[in-house]
This record gives structure tokens, C-alpha cells and sequence, in this order.
């Protein structure tokens, strides 16, 4: 394949004609979309086959789309707009970067260009591919677009998710959204980045910032457009810090009780004659975990949760005693107390009602004065929390907020991989 210089004519009128239309399906991507760089490809024999090298219109790292011109001329502006917003998307959410991340101790999608169709570039591809067309407008979408739901997933997912969820699902047919959704070369891509990394960056805040004030004026910008917009702009908390932290506030309040009691004589004994006097108690903190282990919960969401158990423990202070262990998804189950982390053994896989999972946790002796729930947020909870249990929920996903009760940890999805 050959590069050439520019647009022209009528070439140029449809590629005008596309972006506009996909300006006006989602204004809050503008400055993206006006961003990108047309750059025409020869492909030899190209018939505008919409199977073909570059019937995806195909983005580079440095936002250049790569446009078959055989294959533009038959294009209608509608069908151009969906590619645009698709391959603008990628770009935006940085999937090249987070896609190797995700792959974790498999090497993440490859980068050589000879192993562009290996079974992790597959399946990346298709991951990216799941989270991009969510949130894609419906009036833009085509007959063929690929969903979750045709592959027996649940959709709105991150394509962290979707990428677990793909393991060891057979993928043929994977279309070439190019480097920008992969970060793997694309040929013919010598010439200047249109894009560079600095000014990638800069444009990612301002889009999350359009995305924010257009979201707060209309109802029309989809959930995963305002949840990532919420992540980019927030600043980033130490999630681990804050579990700690919140964990160590319920220890607190409940080691702060005194009670008395007559198994133990007072120090002031005999000060009163004839009279004698309780001594005080101080009962030492109860701390349970509640693990989410439903289908929603991906492999990735579980071995965090197990982990995160050892430093429940030492933040509680009760390593002596360790903490009750419940698995939860339609039902509960005891899991026992453990000291360690390696010592849970992980039960169910059903459907979720943290209800079950808080319950049973309240009917524990002696009660936990301190509860923390590991879940992504995809469950029903009671109307309030157990009686004098402090709840903190781990959340694993945003999307989904626990009640007003509880006491929310966001746990951070791309550092889920790490140790």
C-alpha cells in the first residue's frame, strides 16, 4: 500500500460530510474529531470491499485515518460518521496503552506487525472494539455492528472486562481499527504523526471536560462517556490508602467502647466499703469481609479481592484473630475465619443480593463491628445497613453506586493486574 498526499474534490466533500455528521451526533467529541488527519492509501485491487484492509477506516497513534479512496467514494457520510467515531474513540480512551496493561504476564497485544493477527491482538481488538460500540450513537449504527450481547456478554463493560471475559473464545473475522486501537504499526505510516504524545494528552483532558459540561445540560451523552469523563478529571486517590483508612475509622470507633463488667474486679475497689465496684472492658474490634463471587465478577475483580484480604487484616489490627470470610452472589457462604489471604476459598458464581451476603454477616457471633464488601456494585442491597456494623463497600466498578449508607472505596480497575 501507498500514501498520498491529500484529499481532493469530491473525496474531500464526503470526508467533510462525514466528520460533520458525526460533530453533530456527539458534539462533546468535536475538538477530537476535527483533530484527526485524512491520509489516502493506495491498496492494490481495492474494490471497495467492505471486508477490505480498510473498510474500518483505520486510525494510527498519531490520529491519522487511513482511508482507501476507492473505498470513501462509495461511502455514504453516515456510514463514515460511525467509523469516525468509533476509531476517535479508541484514541481518546487510549487503548493501546491500556490493552498491554491487560494482557499483564502475557506480553499484551504484540507490536511487531508479523504478529498482528496473534490471538492476544484478536482478542484486545475485539475487547476494544466491545467497549468503543457501547457507547456509540444507535442512530448511526450499522446492521453489523458488533455488541456484547451477540456474544453472550453484558454490556457496558471496560474492555479490561470484556477482555477477561473473551479468554478462550474462539474470534475469526476481527476487523483493523489499525494502531490506534492496538498501538501495533500500521504499513505505510512513515509520514508525521498529526497527533503527538504531548498534544494527545492535552486533548484527552479537554474532551473530558466538554464531555462533563455537555453531560451536566442534556441527557443524552451515554454512561460510559460520563464515567470516563469522571475518572479523567477526578484526581486519583490511593484506593488502598483509603480502604486502610476506612477500615481503621471502624476498628477505632468500636475499640473506643468501654463496658463494664463484674468477671473483673475495678482498681478503685475498696474505696467504697461494703461495696464492690465493676471492672471496665474494652472489647477488641470484629472485623468481617464479604466477597461479590457472582458472574459479573470477573477472575481479575476475585484474585484483587483475595488480596486485599491480608491488608484488611492488618489494618484492622486483628491478625491475631483474623476476620470472618463470606462469599456472596444470590446466596452466602461462610468461608470461615482466615489469617491470610491464600487461606480463602472462594465459593459461588451465581447471580447477586449483597441482602443475603450483609445478613448473613449480622448474624455472625460475636457480630462484626466492621463489615467490608468487595463487590462491583452489580447487586441488590437492604434499604439500610446492619445494625451497629460499619459498612465499607470496595467497589471494582464505578458504574454502579452502593447505597448512601455505606462508605464507598473506588478501587481502581487498570491497577487491578498489579501485585
Amino acid at each position: 500500500m501507498q500514501e498520498r498526499p491529500r484529499l481532493e474534490g469530491e473525496l474531500l466533500e464526503r470526508w467533510a460530510a462525514g466528520r460533520l455528521l458525526a460533530v453533530q451526533e456527539a458534539p462533546y467529541l468535536a475538538s477530537a474529531l476535527l483533530a484527526l488527519r485524512p491520509v489516502l492509501v493506495e491498496v492494490p485491487g481495492s474494490q471497495a470491499d467492505p471486508d477490505g484492509p480498510l473498510a474500518g477506516y483505520p486510525v494510527d497513534a498519531g490520529w491519522r485515518v487511513h482511508i482507501d479512496p476507492v473505498r470513501l467514494a462509495v461511502t455514504a457520510p453516515r456510514e463514515l460518521a460511525y467509523w469516525l467515531l468509533h476509531q476517535v474513540t479508541h484514541l481518546i480512551r487510549d487503548h493501546p496503552a491500556r490493552g498491554v496493561r491487560a494482557a499483564g504476564a502475557q506480553g499484551g497485544p504484540p507490536t511487531r506487525a508479523t504478529a498482528a493477527r496473534s490471538e492476544p491482538a484478536r482478542r484486545w481488538a475485539v475487547a476494544a472494539d466491545l467497549e468503543v460500540n457501547d457507547d456509540l450513537p444507535d442512530a448511526l449504527r450499522p446492521e453489523r455492528d458488533l455488541r456484547a450481547g451477540r456474544l453472550g456478554l453484558r454490556e457496558g463493560l471496560l474492555a479490561e472486562d470484556y477482555w477477561d471475559r473473551l479468554e478462550g473464545v474462539s474470534l475469526t473475522g476481527v476487523r483493523d481499527c489499525g494502531g490506534g486501537a492496538t498501538g501495533q504499526p500500521m504499513g505505510g505510516a512513515g509520514a508525521q504523526a498529526a497527533i503527538g504524545t504531548q498534544e494527545s494528552r492535552l486533548l484527552r483532558e479537554e474532551t473530558a471536560r466538554r464531555v462533563s459540561r455537555w453531560a451536566r445540560a442534556h441527557d443524552d451523552v451515554p454512561g460510559g462517556w460520563t464515567r470516563w469523563a469522571r475518572e479523567s478529571l477526578e484526581p486519583v486517590v490511593d484506593w488502598r490508602r483509603e480502604l486502610r483508612v476506612q477500615v481503621r475509622k471502624g476498628v477505632g470507633s468500636a475499640a473506643g467502647r468501654v463496658d463494664h463488667t463484674y468477671r473483673r474486679r475495678s482498681r478503685r475497689d475498696g474505696v467504697v466499703p461494703g461495696v464492690i465496684l465493676p471492672g471496665s472492658h474494652r472489647p477488641e474490634a470484629v472485623v468481617a469481609v464479604v466477597i461479590d463471587t457472582s458472574q459479573s465478577m470477573s477472575q481479575a475483580h476475585l484474585d484483587r479481592a483475595v488480596a486485599e484480604i491480608d491488608g484488611v487484616i492488618r489494618a484492622a489490627g486483628v491478625a491475631r484473630r483474623g476476620v470472618s470470610v463470606l462469599c456472596c452472589d444470590s446466596a452466602a457462604f461462610a468461608a470461615g475465619r482466615v489469617m491470610l489471604a491464600k487461606e480463602v476459598r472462594l465459593l459461588g458464581g451465581g447471580g447477586t443480593d449483597m441482602r443475603e451476603g450483609l445478613g448473613a454477616a449480622a448474624r455472625l457471633r460475636p457480630r462484626p463491628d466492621v463489615v467490608v464488601v468487595l463487590t462491583d456494585g452489580w447487586t441488590d442491597w437492604p434499604e439500610r445497613a446492619p445494625r451497629g456494623c460499619r459498612v465499607v463497600v470496595a467497589l471494582v466498578d464505578g458504574e454502579v453506586r452502593p447505597p448512601h449508607w455505606a462508605q464507598v472505596v473506588d478501587i481502581d480497575l487498570s491497577d487491578l493486574a498489579e501485585g
